[in-house]
């Protein structure tokens, strides 16, 4: 039986002003390659530009292409052009990941409908649905996500369950607490779902006072492992989380954490700042003290770390073009001893 979920109480101080949906058109090819380095069966999919929940850690907003806090750009049947690329397509991805760059399950209906039908889509040619959403699913897409459990899999972020700190940095975001009971929900109909603590805010979510609460409310899921990052600098995103902490006294603590971290470059994405090594080290140790305590094994973020990476192996196929050259050379060389 599809359970169904309760309206979320009103637990913001004001009334939030849902965005105003744009179609436009999509492009004849939308599946994208990674993120992750290690996993190249993973693919990303992002149909939405634009998010609702206003975070104030997301790079997004700072993006050229971004349609402002009032607008969310759906790409208009983004589903039936998925369904004909897949179609076309002699490699497919083992996993889709939805939400890369903006929340598929914002609270617009026509967006929760066009996610819908992506799952169906995606099932349809055996592929699975990852979603990573701080989101609630609406009653239709609960259907959905039950009929296609077989190819769904949710990740779900928290922050914090003190609601000052969700305020001021996701104000239109769901409470945590009410992400937990949809995990539970998920759990019940025996999708895999994962936990995610990010992003950590140092001194002020990495504390002990405010994970332990958080790790114990995981722990009686069921979960047995939680993913953490830190909050990553991308451009834009500083000026982001001042505005947001200064009100709340928070900017300081927060930001003067990063002014001797390093600022790196990972992959195709623009050079941002990271804490620094070191007091990422300290961080995630004693969140890992903190979660084998309550039972949980911890596992970092990689696209929040990338300086915590191993070397990445080269493909056969690079190294048997570089075997190649190689021996181009060595005979070039001697030939030319010959002459």
């Amino acid at each position: 039986m599809t359970p169904t979920m309760t309206p979320p109480e009103p637990t913001l101080p004001f009334a939030p002003t849902l965005p105003e949906v744009l179609r436009q058109p999509a492009s004849r090819f939308q599946l994208k390659r990674g993120p992750f380095p290690d996993k190249p069966d993973i693919w990303s999919l992002d149909i939405l530009r634009g998010n609702a929940f206003r975070l104030a850690h997301d790079p997004a907003r700072s993006a050229r292409d971004y349609p402002g806090d009032g607008f969310v750009a759906l790409s208009a049947a983004a589903a039936e052009h998925l369904d004909k690329e897949l179609t076309m397509r002699r490699e497919k991805p083992r996993m889709v990941l939805l939400g890369r760059h903006a929340d598929p399950l914002q609270p617009l209906h026509a967006v929760q409908v066009e996610i819908g039908q992506v799952i169906e889509v995606l099932a349809k040619h055996g592929v699975v649905s990852w979603l990573h959403t701080r989101g609630i699913a609406m009653p239709h897409l609960w259907h959905v996500i039950d009929e296609q459990r077989a190819h769904v899999r949710v990740s779900v972020p928290l922050l914090s369950l003190d609601r000052n700190i969700q305020l001021a940095v996701e104000p239109f975001a769901p409470h945590d607490e009410l992400r937990l009971k949809q995990l539970s929900q998920l759990r019940g109909l025996q999708i895999p779902i994962e936990v995610h603590i990010d992003p950590l805010l140092p001194g002020l979510t990495d504390t002990a006072e405010n994970l332990l609460p958080l790790l114990r409310r995981v722990a009686r899921l069921g979960v047995e492992r939680v993913t953490a990052g830190y909050l990553v600098l991308r451009p834009g995103v500083k000026e982001q989380m001042q505005q947001a902490l200064d009100l709340p006294g928070w900017a300081e603590l927060v930001l003067s954490a990063y002014v001797d971290g390093p600022v790196l470059r990972d992959g195709p994405q623009p050079p941002a700042q990271y804490l620094s090594k070191a007091k990422r080290q300290r961080g995630y140790a004693n969140l890992i003290a903190l979660a084998v305590g309550q039972g949980l094994s911890l596992q970092l973020n990689s696209l929040s770390n990338p300086d915590f990476r191993p070397p990445r192996q080269p493909s056969p196929v690079n190294l048997a073009r570089a075997r190649s050259l190689l021996q181009t050379v060595r005979h070039s060389r001697v030939s030319a001893v010959g002459a």
